[in-house]
Parts: structure tokens; sequence; C-alpha cells
């Protein structure tokens, strides 16, 4: 928990079929699954999904080598 919202680690979205990919130089992981992709950078409140921009309540972490 980080000032209230809950984080989990981004590989648990392989568990519902999503691929996940790190881009090391960016610090950004990117979700897929079908034809929806989110990208999320470390330290960023914002997310992209698909297309759009969406504000996040706490920026993704590096927690012990895992993205949160």
């Amino acid at each position: 928990m980080f000032n209230g919202t809950l984080m989990v680690p981004v590989r648990l979205f392989e568990a519902v079929g999503a691929t996940v990919r790190w881009e090391a130089a960016t610090k950004t992981a990117v979700l897929r699954r079908g034809s929806l992709s989110v990208r999320l950078q470390v330290g960023s409140r914002q997310a992209t999904v698909g297309s759009a921009r969406k504000g996040l309540p706490e920026a993704p972490e590096l927690v012990e080598g895992r993205l949160v």
C-alpha cells in the first residue's frame, strides 16, 4: 500500500493472459491483452491505455526489482 493505493506486481497480469514487456531504457512496462495495450512508466502518474492518457493515483515504482 502506498498512500492508500494497493500496488500489485505488473507480472501478475500474465495470469489473466496479458503479455508484459519491459523497456529498460525508459523504465516502461508494456502490457498487452488482445487489442488492448497499457504503458506504465516508473515515476509517472500518467498511463497510456490504447492511445489515451489516463491519470493514476500513484506512480509505478520498482520494489525489490519488480514493477508495482
